[in-house]
Parts: structure tokens; sequence; C-alpha cells
């Protein structure tokens, strides 16, 4: 008995229609789901027999497709089948594929299908053809799977007598051997001279996310980049043919009946392929693959909740602003974090000056997290006036940014030179340096400037670290050890009267040895001011003169603060060192404050410890 499968009830004739019509402008469709086609129409006349397929051999559980409208010159074709049969082999139109026959081989064994339908061309005709569907035994890859001629005498053998019995029969048998696969193998009767497309190697991957959707239309766009044709006229199509697949869930987007796309939604991150089926329309139907990157849920940078920055501009402040010095430095990276520790990426709005208006531009920064005045000034032409905010994003997700909104503006204050030397310390004790950071020579006006145990990011804690020493100072303390790299410490300052602004300067120290500033006399290993306080007032001339050293340096122990016991030169080099008559091992420290005797003393003070050698 035989059973036709056809997509629409007479009652859908005129909906089948339209669907079928919309349907040639979506290739991307999923297969298989619908029984059949499209509408059946019939005719008084009976249906004339053609001859377009013979006999298809496929090995167990391969799958063979079939372009019906394309071999048969129709959009209206349908297929019977009898169900006895289906066991062996069994057929599904592709859901929306414009008449793609898929034949799954279930067992071994014979199966006849029947197609039927209407063909416009030369004229109005109702058509049938018959063929045979052969299932043979297989073990390995039914894609890979080759039907030699030692397998065609195999089959004629052990074949029943009439199942081979025409010359035709055998024709047909024979048109499926192919040295290749029975993939690549059309046993049909085209009227076309058509070449089938073909896989190509892929030199990208269709990039996703876990559970963002990925638009049918966005992989048809891109199908030459996986599968190409000879027949450069042909419009390839791309269907998918295994909706039920662990990496992709698939969804049809459909208005009614009518399906105009799908949704592709991966469920896990990773690399893998997805079998699809590549149609031409001419004929040529190519089994293929199209390769998929899938990323992780992305998880846009956060912002550090404990950042001193991030809790002054998202404060409940009215306007707040950061005073940056000139050489101070904002790292990014001490803003924001990523959970996925993805990397991240960064860019700035700035507001430049500007004639008779200011502009505002975007700067992407890249990965580069280093931000400060002088680097700025050389990616952008024109003197700027203030960063007003700060996006961070992972760079495979530009459109997913953290922004933070700020007011960064020049410092009118720098109280920190580019750098500064500090003597390490050693067995007579500790070299520190003492700043007033309260002091007009600090952040701002006198007293105005707070520093909690917070504001202070000590970089490399092997070399210098920083604290509030006596509420008003900032103590510097070197280790007993040399780096010729600058230690970066970055200090913020609050304004206490006015709790809006926020001051940056970084101190960036180099740690030297008394080795290193040897008397250049008697190359003694001696201490030297100029390279502790490299300002522009403290010239060549200001260490000339030797009351100088006695004003601003006195030693601890005092029993070695007279004359006899410590000397200096202020040649070139400018140093000082314990007397020849003070026993070698003897520990001193030098204090250091060039300000003594005026309103500035006791505010940058060193303490250099030395041993006499």
């Amino acid at each position: 008995m035989g059973k036709e499968k056809k997509a629409y009830s007479k009652k859908e004739k005129i909906v089948g229609a339209i669907a079928s019509t919309a349907i040639l402008a979506v290739p991307f469709m999923v297969a298989p789901a619908q029984q059949g086609y499209a509408n059946i129409v019939t005719s008084s006349n009976p249906p004339t027999p053609v001859e377009k397929i013979t006999t298809i051999v496929i090995p167990l559980n391969g799958t063979k497709y079939i372009d019906l409208d394309s071999l048969y010159s129709s959009k209206y074709m349908y297929f019977e089948q009898n169900e006895n049969e289906m066991n062996v082999a069994k057929g599904e139109i592709l859901e929306g594929s414009e008449g793609i026959l898929e034949i799954k081989a279930g067992e071994v064994g014979k199966a006849t299908f029947t197609v039927k339908g209407t063909r416009y061309v030369p004229s109005y005709t109702q058509i049938i053809d018959t063929f045979q569907v052969i299932v043979v035994p297989n073990t390995e890859n039914a894609d890979q799977y080759k039907f030699d001629i030692s397998k065609v005498v195999k089959l004629m053998n052990e074949a029943p007598a009439d199942l081979f019995d025409t010359a035709d029969k055998v024709k047909g048998l024979l048109i499926n051997v192919d040295p290749e696969t029975l993939l690549s193998v059309n046993p049909f009767n085209n009227d076309l001279v058509n070449s089938a497309p073909y896989q190509i190697e892929a030199t990208s991957k269709i990039q996703g996310t876990v559970g963002e959707i990925i638009e049918s239309g966005e992989i048809q766009e891109r199908i030459n980049n996986y599968f190409n044709d000879d027949d450069i006229e042909d419009n390839l199509k791309v269907f998918f043919i295994n909706a039920n697949n662990e990496n992709i869930q698939i969804e049809a987007r459909s208005e009614g009946e009518i399906i105009y796309g799908y949704n592709l939604i991966p469920l896990h991150a990773g690399d893998f392929d997805l079998d699809v089926l590549v149609v031409d329309h001419n004929g040529g139907v190519t089994k293929g693959k199209i390769p998929f990157h899938i990323a992780e849920v992305n998880s846009p940078p956060d912002i550090k909740i404990n950042s001193v920055l991030a809790q002054h501009f998202l404060s409940e402040l009215n306007n707040p602003i950061l005073k940056l010095s000139q050489d101070a430095e904002i790292d990014l990276n001490d803003i924001f974090f990523d959970v996925d520790e993805d990397e991240i990426h960064y860019e700035v709005t700035v507001e430049q000056f500007g004639s008779p208006d200011n502009s505002t531009s975007t700067i992407n920064l890249g990965s580069a997290s280093k931000l400060s005045w002088e680097y700025l000034n050389t990616i952008v032409q024109g003197s700027i006036l203030r960063i007003k905010n700060i996006h961070a994003f992972n760079y495979d997700h530009p459109n997913d940014k953290t922004e933070l909104n700020v007011n960064i503006e020049h410092a009118s204050y720098d109280p920190f030179p580019s750098s500064l030397d500090m003597y390490k310390s050693n067995a007579a004790g500790t070299s520190s340096y003492i700043f007033d950071y309260q002091s007009e020579l600090g952040f701002g006006e006198e007293s105005r400037a707070w520093i909690g145990p917070n504001d202070i990011l000590n970089n490399d804690i092997n070399a210098v670290t920083a604290s509030v020493y006596q509420n008003v100072y900032l103590k510097f303390d070197a280790k007993d050890y040399t780096s010729s790299s600058l230690s970066k410490i970055k200090i913020y300052a609050h304004d206490q009267v006015d709790s809006s602004v926020l001051y940056q300067d970084d101190f960036n120290f180099r740690v030297i040895s008394v080795e290193d500033t040897r008397n250049p006399q008697t190359q003694i290993p001696a201490i030297s001011p100029r390279p502790l306080y490299p300002y522009q007032n403290y010239d060549s001339n200001y260490w000339a003169g030797s009351f100088h050293f006695r004003d601003f340096v006195s030693v601890i122990p005092e029993q070695y603060n007279d004359v006899s016991s410590w000397t200096f030169e202020t040649g070139s080099t400018v140093t000082m060192s314990l007397t020849e008559n003070v026993p070698s091992g003897t520990h001193v420290l030098f204090k250091i404050d060039p300000e003594q005797g005026n309103d500035d003393s006791g505010k940058r003070v060193f303490y250099v410890p030395y041993v006499k050698p």
C-alpha cells in the first residue's frame, strides 16, 4: 500500500503557495521537519512517466539528497513510498528547502520511491517517476563509503534475480559506481550540465558566544568562505541537516506558516563543525561542514570598588575632579578588572582646546593600560583640556563596554619631580625621605591636603615603600636593594576644603648605593646630595660654598657631627663622607635638609645611612 506524503492539506493550498514563494528568499532551512513540500496540483489526465532516476545505492546508515525541483524542472514535487519499506529507506522533504528530498538508509534491503508533480516547462504537465533505493551493508563511515566494482559484483550475485534482470536496471546500478564516495556521485539524468558545490579549506570560523543568537543570514552571507562552485553563476544555498545536535540549538523564525530565517543558539563553548547541505539548485547537492568558534558567555570588565579613583568618581559628590600631575600616570588596570581574566582594552574620550569651540574625540588605547598626559600628547594632535570618560571592554566583545564617567584635569601643583634617587638602607640604618605634603610644597594650599593609608599604592615593595608619618608627612623608606629601574609610588591626596577634588602625583625613585657616588679624588664610597634634590634652584652654585654643608647637613649620633668627623668636597660631584680618623665600620646617619634655616626647613629631608669603609 502506497502512502502519499505532503506538506499541506487541500485547505492549505493558498497558504502553501505563499510559503513556497517566500521560502525562495530564505535559503537557510533546517532538516527534516515536514513531510512534504508544496501543493499537489491534480489533473484528469494521467501523469507522464519520466526517467530521471533508476537506482540509488546508499550504504547502511547513510543518507542521500536529491534536488527534486531542479531534477524535474518543477516546484511542486512530492513523493510516495510503501510504508512497509520505510524501515529500509525513509524519505523526508527538508523543511523549506525548495524540494530537497532526504533519504536515510535504515537497514539492508530495497525500497521503491515514486515522485509526482507538475512540470510547467515546456508545458503544463503532470509527471511521475519511480526508482529503487538499495541499501547495502556497511560498517564504515557512511559518508566515506566507496561503491566500487567488486561491491557491484557481490551485490548482483546476492540480489534476487528480478532486481537486475534488465539492461536498464544494471545500467542504473552501475551509475552509482564512483572512485571517490557515494556522497559525491549523483546517479540522476539532469537536464543541465552542472558541477556540484565543493568544500574548500576554511580560513575563518563563524564566531559566537554561548547563549547569544547567530542569525542564519550571517552564515548564508559567508557561505563562499567554506564552499565553492565552478559554475560561477550558481547562487549557493545552505541548509541544516542536523538540527538535533549537541552544539547548537536551532530555532525557526516564522510568521504563521512562513519561515523567514533561523536563530542558531550555541549551547557550549569550543570549536566544532556543523553539518550542512549546500545546494546550487541546478542539480548540485553537497554535504559538508561549517566551522564554529564559540566563546564562553562574556562578562564585561567590572570596576574595582576599592579603587581610590573609582570611589571618587562613583561617589555622590558634585562634579568630582581629579587633578593629575604632568608626570603622573593612571594605571587603568587599577580601576577595572575582568572576572574571566580576559585582556582588557580601553578607550577614553577627551576634550581638546579649539577655536572657536572645544572639540571632543575618542582615543582607542588598545590593551595599553597606562594613561598620562605625556602619552596622550603622543597620539593626539592639539592640547587636551580634560579626560571625560573611560570605556573598558574585551577585544572579542567591543560593544559590551563598561563606562566610568570622569573629569580628569591638569594639576596646577606638581609636588614631585619626574624622579629622585635614594640611597639604599644598610647596617647603619634605614634610608628615608620625609616630605611635608600639607605644606605649600605639596598638593595645593597649605594644610588642605589629606592622605590616608589607602591612598598610597606601592608598586615595588622590594625597593621603596611609603607611609603617612605624623599625619602631615609622607615617609619613604628604601630597602637594602639597588635597581636601575624606577620604583613608582602612586599618591592620592584629598582636598579637605573641597571634597570633590582629588590630587594624584607619582613619586618615582631610583635606589642607588654610596658605591655609585664615590669621591672622585679618593674613590672612597660617599654620599652626594645632587641626585637627591634635582631641582632647578639647586644648581651647581648652590652646593659650591662650604657654609651650605654646615647649614643643611648634620650627623647622627651627634658625636660625629663636628668638623673632625666628616668631610665634603664641592667640586663637580659634591660628596660627603666620614674622615680618615673615624674607625672603619662606624655607623652614622646623614641628615640632609637644604632648606635648613628658612621657612621650608624640615619639609624635604633625607636620612642617609653610612658605614665607614
